[in-house]
């Protein structure tokens, strides 16, 4: 059975994250396996409990119905995700915190 749903944009911003961390650190790959590891664990916890976390006060209809929680062991990252109607949860974004998230919700901007 299907416990969560993970969206492109996700493994995108999962790349940007990786290639920013090895950028400031080349031997800093066990980082960037613990990074991968804490997607995983945090989409576990979501799927155990997908309404359990924050709703996010949307900046516009794009982010309705989304929900927040900190990557586990990356507080500077915020996972976005939804509930879909079959009651699944979508990973939707992970984003640092420097970033400007309203921004990047918008339709047809690119982010890069």
């Amino acid at each position: 059975m299907i416990r969560y749903r993970v969206l492109p944009e996700v493994w995108k911003d999962v790349e940007r994250a990786s290639d920013f961390i090895l950028e400031r650190d080349p031997d800093a790959v066990n980082i960037v396996s613990r990074f991968y590891e804490a997607v995983e664990v945090t989409a576990e916890a979501i799927a155990d409990f997908p309404l359990g976390y924050t709703r996010h006060s949307h900046y516009r209809q794009e982010t309705e119905g989304l929900r927040r929680r900190f990557l586990k062991g990356f507080k500077r990252y915020t996972v976005y995700y939804r509930v879909a109607e079959d009651g699944i949860p979508e990973l939707v974004r992970i984003l640092h915190s420097a970033r400007d998230h309203g921004k990047l919700f918008m339709r047809g901007k690119k982010d890069d």
